[in-house]
């Protein structure tokens, strides 16, 4: 059951964007120059259906949670609740 309930939030996710992030201080990021100050989002749909990630990513496949190694291989990939002192509880 916890596998369906992380596939559904994978295609699904409740929430669409993380809150905004502000940063400090100049970045670059992916080639992209962000100035300080300029706030950040996490499309958490995007991140969930990257096919770099997930092999086939928009079918329903629960059984894709049942990889021994996959939280330290795609532990980004997947941010269902937030990461840091913002995370939901």
């Amino acid at each position: 059951m916890t596998n369906v309930i992380k596939e559904l939030a994978r295609i699904q996710p409740l929430v669409g964007f993380t809150f905004p992030e502000m940063a400090s201080p100049d970045l670059t990021l992916g080639g992209y120059h962000i100035p300080a100050g300029t706030p950040i989002v996490v499309d958490y749909f995007s991140l969930h259906s990257h096919p770099q990630y997930w092999n086939e990513p928009m079918e329903f496949k629960p059984e894709r949670w049942e990889t021994e190694n996959f939280e330290t291989t795609q532990r980004f990939a997947y941010n269902r609740d937030g990461l840091g002192k913002r995370k939901c509880i």
